[in-house]
């Protein structure tokens, strides 16, 4: 049995991670957290963002990603979320570490574009200020970033 590589995309919203994940793997074994804000988990059902529900919606990302790369098949995997520092990539290295299982990194930061650019194209409803935010704390070499999440390091 051939284990199942991961393919982790990084982005600010809109920079294209969803429609790579897609292109690169079997229909199916894409993931995003904001997958979890579709009825049923399904795309093309109304995309309804809860921020309280954020935190599940990351544990659910991270235990479907487990599943694909746990099955048989040895197919890979895609998750496509912002994962603008390297905690909150780290659940997913850690997956791979665990299983046994490759992964790699694809990084598109922005895609080229403005803070506007991104904003007029995002489909979730990001405001323009939180594409600031993200852009500011973007960690552009997070192999050397921490992996430990700021409330526990004391950040």
């Amino acid at each position: 049995m051939s284990k199942s590589k991961l393919i982790i995309f990084r982005g600010l919203p809109a920079s294209g991670k969803s429609t790579q994940a897609q292109s690169c793997v079997p229909q199916g074994r894409d993931i995003s957290a904001d997958d979890y804000f579709h009825t049923n988990f399904d795309r093309n059902t109304p995309y309804v963002f809860d921020g309280s529900k954020i935190a599940h919606a990351h544990q659910w990302c991270q235990s479907k990603v487990r599943t694909l790369l746990e099955d048989s098949t040895g197919l890979p995997v895609a998750v496509a979320n912002t994962n603008t520092t390297r905690w909150e990539m780290q659940p997913y290295l850690d997956i791979c570490n665990e299983l046994g299982c490759q992964y790699e990194v694809v990084d598109l930061y922005d895609a080229g574009l403005s803070n506007e650019e991104l904003h007029a194209r995002n489909s979730h409803g990001v405001p323009l200020e939180a594409f600031e935010r993200m852009r500011a704390r973007y960690e552009k070499d997070w192999q050397s970033a921490s992996p430990i999440p700021p409330w526990l390091r004391g950040a």
